[in-house]
Order: C-alpha cells, then structure tokens, then sequence
C-alpha cells in the first residue's frame, strides 16, 4: 500500500475493536496508538538506508523490516511473558503491559507486511530468498487514497471522543 495512512489506521482500527467490544475496555488506548504506530514503523526503513548511504536507497526496503517473522518471533515472546506472568513467576505488573505491548505491536507489523505484499512482490519471511505476490489490490496511488480517506472516515466516526472534538472545533453541534 502506497500510504502509510492504511497501514496506520487499519491495526489501529483492528485493536480498538478489539478493545471496545471484546477486552471491554480493560486495556488503554495507549495499545491502540502503539498498534497503528508499529503499523507505520517498517518504512522507517528509508531513513536507515539515508543514513547508511545518503540517498533513499530502495534496495533496503522491504527486507527485515518487512518480514513476517518479527511479528511471529514477538508473539512467540508475547506468549512466553504471557504464561510465566499468569503462572505468577513474574509477578510485577509491568510484565502485563509488556505483553499487549508485544501482542498489539505485532498486529501492526503483520498488517504492514500484509498489505505491502497486495502491491508488488515482498519477501514476506525475509531473510529466506522466496517472495510471494499477493492479489494485487491495490492497482494506482488513487485507490490507495480512497482506501486512505474511507479509513480517516470510519475512524472519526467510530471514535466518540474524536468525533465529539472535531465537531466542537467546526462550531458544530451533534
């Protein structure tokens, strides 16, 4: 996907759902900014290619920092903390935060990874030479920007707060 918005948005959209009609709120909306911004981390990539060579050298996009094993690896972490914590063999509470930290930060790498591979080929289990092509969905920059601003959209509606703050910015009433 060509915007970062949607890769944003969508693990953002995904964990507070979550929240909202599953863990019934018993976790922050902190974990649902770390899922969309973890959804936006894997092109940050470019900027470790500016830094190493001086230009935006693509030859380092979509390598590591696209590859399904991090989220699998995190996981696999996430459900170790997970265990030893219900088992009360790490008893600090900080080790639950640990965790939905691991688990909602693993569905934004995932979705990005996901939804890089429905707009060309991407070595979804980098370091291993195979690519894999998805169907391609996303065809021109356009969809991508309607698919960008359908997101934006039923996040605003879906957040009453926001909602609540944008319409009282607008001079608006509800």
């Amino acid at each position: 996907m060509p915007f970062p918005v949607t890769h944003i948005l969508l693990p953002m959209l995904i964990v507070e759902t979550y929240r909202r009609y599953f863990a019934k709120k018993k976790f922050s909306k902190w974990y649902v900014f770390f899922a969309g911004f973890l959804g936006g981390a894997p092109d940050f990539d470019f900027f470790y290619a500016w830094l190493m060579t001086g230009t935006f050298d693509l030859s380092y996009h979509r390598t590591i920092t696209h590859s399904l094993l991090i989220p699998i690896i995190l996981v696999a972490v996430g459900l170790v903390i997970y265990s030893l914590h219900e088992k009360k063999v790490l008893k600090y509470e900080g080790w639950r935060v640990s965790y939905m930290l691991i688990f909602t930060g693993s569905i934004g790498l995932a979705l990005h990874t996901i939804g890089d591979g429905f707009d060309g080929l991407t070595q979804l289990f980098y370091p291993f030479a195979w690519t894999t092509e998805l169907p391609n969905l996303v065809i021109d920059k356009y969809r991508a920007a309607i698919l960008d601003g359908a997101l934006l959209f039923i996040w605003i509606l879906y957040d009453p707060d926001l909602l609540q703050d944008l319409l009282r910015i607008l001079r608006l009433k509800r």
